[in-house]
């Protein structure tokens, strides 16, 4: 597989759009490129050199025509034509992640076994690291092999281990989602408790929590809970909703640090957080059908929805840089 980014030619410009700054260089003919020419770091080589070898454009969907209609034909197509190897590579990522997690058992146990609660949380936490980094490894492969397959290239298996050098930065990564996720939890717990004292219902600091819920009425419960979740949901809609595009652009660009990541997420989910909310709904109801069929389905349909997630984020970082976001 051909690598899409290349080192960031400081200071230079695009040989084709003067005044833009270039991303990196063509592997065939060297010019530098900007986002527009290499559409959104999707091709390697420069539109007048792809014009001579006869490729075709890297994906068919940007941001001025995204529908999930759109995303769905794109993306089924995919699926239709490379369904064997991309099932197959999501086996292995299932399988990965079920080695991570016998090995974090693992170091867990001996943790354990070792009578000192120092080496339990070093082992723990040598455990958990990882297993996210096993897991990371190969979530970042298929995606960009389902990225491959999207460009018109083959799905190939051996890119499930192209992407080692990111597992640190996907580890932190995840942390940063944790991080946001944090201040969120907590104003929905601020929620909870308001909406119960409006109610009524006394609280005692000096009372366990679970002890003080157990003890409410259904009714101002079940209000206090939704007021929670309401008040939680609508900053995490735009806060967290840009995050499920960090795995893709970690897997899409080889040269971004872990802040670049993040911002570039941010920009690209400028206007279309509905789209990557609905196609993240439409993942999760293709996972439990997939399940529900006595997980012979899970496989095909977990593929499905990477296949997806892959196309929502290249079609968003295609025309990014014409919007001034990027």
């Amino acid at each position: 597989m051909a690598e899409m980014d290349e080192g960031r030619p400081g200071g230079a410009e695009c040989a084709l759009h003067p005044g833009r700054n270039a991303l990196r260089t063509c592997k065939r003919c060297g010019n530098f490129m900007c986002g527009t020419c290499s559409e959104g770091g999707a091709h390697w080589a420069c539109p007048t050199c792809r014009e001579r070898e006869g490729i075709g454009p890297a994906f068919l969907l940007d941001r001025s025509d995204l529908t999930l209609g759109n995303l769905l034909d794109v993306c089924w197509t995919t699926f239709q034509r490379d369904w064997v190897m991309l099932s197959l590579g999501m086996f292995l990522v299932f399988a990965a992640s079920m080695a991570g997690g016998l090995l974090s058992q693992a170091l867990n146990f001996i943790g354990g076994v070792m009578d000192s609660m120092t080496a339990f949380v070093v082992f723990t936490i040598a455990g958990t690291l990882l297993s996210s980094l096993v897991q990371g490894v190969a979530t970042l492969g298929f995606l960009r092999m389902c990225m491959d397959a999207l460009s018109g290239q083959r799905a190939d298996l051996a890119t499930l281990f192209s992407q080692m050098s990111k597992a640190f930065r996907f580890v932190l990564i995840q942390l940063a989602g944790i991080l946001c996720a944090v201040p969120l939890i907590i104003l929905g717990g601020v929620g909870v408790v308001a909406t119960l004292a409006i109610l009524g219902v006394p609280w005692n600091s000096g009372e366990d929590v679970f002890a003080i819920l157990s003890g409410v009425s259904a009714g101002p419960l079940a209000a206090a809970l939704a007021v929670g979740t309401v008040v939680m949901l609508v900053p995490a809609a735009w806060l967290l909703t840009p995050l499920a595009l960090a795995q893709p652009a970690l897997a899409f660009r080889n040269d971004a640090g872990v802040m670049e990541i993040l911002r570039h997420c941010f920009a690209a989910a400028r206007g279309h957080r509905i789209n990557i909310i609905v196609t993240l709904l439409l993942g999760a109801a293709l996972s439990i059908v997939g399940f529900i069929l006595c997980c012979v389905g899970l496989v095909p349909a977990v593929a499905l929805f990477y296949v997806m997630l892959a196309g929502l984020y290249m079609a968003l970082v295609n025309g990014l840089e014409e919007e001034g976001q990027d």
